[in-house]
């Protein structure tokens, strides 16, 4: 019985248990691990302008996972970037990104970013997984 209080302690702060309501985007296809990746969770009416939450994380094994926790049920998009210098700036050249981006949904920036509408994805209120690849 001590055994399993102890397992579950541990799984519930060590970040391995994902908690109902909490959003786990995952994404691949880093070519480096350096520096870190930055994620943020968006709702349709801020979308790209003001973030409901902002998580940054660390790469790990060519990948990186951010978590969101919390979230009632609703629409969601998430955009992240992989801040290979971590100087917290989205590099650019005459407004193309220089640095490896994806949104959620793999949504497809094309003279600018995409539509709230093509990155959504329901969020049912318990625990959701989304996955995207960098470019």
């Amino acid at each position: 019985m001590k055994l399993t209080l102890l397992i579950a302690t541990l799984l519930t702060f060590s970040g391995l248990a994902h908690a109902e309501g909490s959003i786990v985007f995952q994404m691949q296809g880093f070519k480096t691990a350096d520096g870190s990746v930055r994620c943020a969770l968006f709702s349709e009416e801020a979308w790209l302008k003001d973030a409901i939450d902002g998580v940054v994380v660390p790469i790990e094994s060519g990948r990186a996972v951010c978590t969101f926790r919390d979230l009632p049920a609703g629409d969601y998009g998430i955009v992240a970037h992989h801040d290979r210098d971590d100087d917290e700036i989205m590099r650019k050249t005459l407004g193309i990104p220089r640095e490896p981006y994806c949104f959620s949904r793999n949504a497809k920036a094309r003279f600018g970013p995409p539509k709230f509408a093509k990155a959504k994805f329901h969020h049912d209120g318990q625990l959701t997984h989304e996955q995207a690849k960098l470019k």
